[in-house]
Parts: C-alpha cells; structure tokens; sequence
C-alpha cells in the first residue's frame, strides 16, 4: 500500500494545503483523510477506532467526490465532535463514481488530542485529482 501525503508550503499564505499519494484511487483517499487529520491534531495516532460510521458518497468528477469525502470528515468532526478516519475504503469508477466506506474513530477528547489548528472547510481553490504515471496523486487546500 502506498499511502503518503505531504504539507505544501508555496501554495497558500492563509490556509493548508497537501498532496496526497497513493497507487490505488482507494489509497489516495485514505492518503487524504489521513493528510486532513495531520493537519488538525499534533498527533492523529491517538485516535482509537471506538466509534463506526457508513459512508457513501456519488459525484460525477474524482475531485469533488474527494472534496465532498473531506468535507464529511469535517462535519462530523463539527457535529458530532468525533475524529474519524478510513477503516475501509471502495471507491468504483463510473459515472457518477462512487465511494462506499467505513470510517472509525473517537469523540474528541481535549486531554488526548492535541489540536493544531481547526479546519473549517475543504477549499476549491487548486482542488485536483489526477493520475500520473501508474499512481494518484491530489492537491487539497484547506481552510483554517
């Protein structure tokens, strides 16, 4: 598996952005959740798999279906204050795509998780999904 991500500094002065990587399509996803809860907690290896929630998601572009994928992550870490990541991932191409998934995690616990910063929104600004070569690659700027 070939999930990595990283933190670009020269696209933005105000917000986050990353790349993310990964062979499959499903591994670049999780490369970007991963990447997103990175950003927000000094350390996102503290998050415990207490808690499951079913996912399913359907646009017709790759971005946007990434975009709206992290933008859900944020929701519930806005609503129902839980941190939660990938446990498993299906992403099928079509028309639209869709992505199918069950994310794990925990309430947030201030004495447990460090935040670093608190991210409001996934941005459009540079939002792309591509493939290059024989892997995925993203970029996703974050609002904070």
């Amino acid at each position: 598996m070939a999930i990595s991500y990283e933190i670009v500094d020269d696209i933005t002065h105000a917000d986050i952005a990353f790349r993310a990587y990964g062979d499959t399509l499903n591994e670049l996803f999780i490369s970007a959740a991963l990447a997103l809860l990175s950003v927000m907690l000094e350390n996102p290896e503290s998050v415990q798999p207490a808690v499951r929630k079913t996912i399913i998601l359907e646009h017709a572009e790759r971005d946007l279906l990434l975009y709206h994928f992290l933008q859900e992550l944020i929701f519930y870490k806005d609503s129902e204050f839980l941190l939660l990541k990938p446990a498993s991932l299906i992403i099928v191409e079509g028309e639209p795509c869709q992505l199918h998934g069950t994310l794990a995690g925990e309430r947030i616990d201030r004495e447990r998780h460090a935040f670093s910063v608190d991210v409001k929104a996934v941005t459009m600004h540079r939002l792309s999904v591509e493939r290059t070569g024989r892997k995925w690659r993203a970029l996703v700027v974050l609002d904070v």
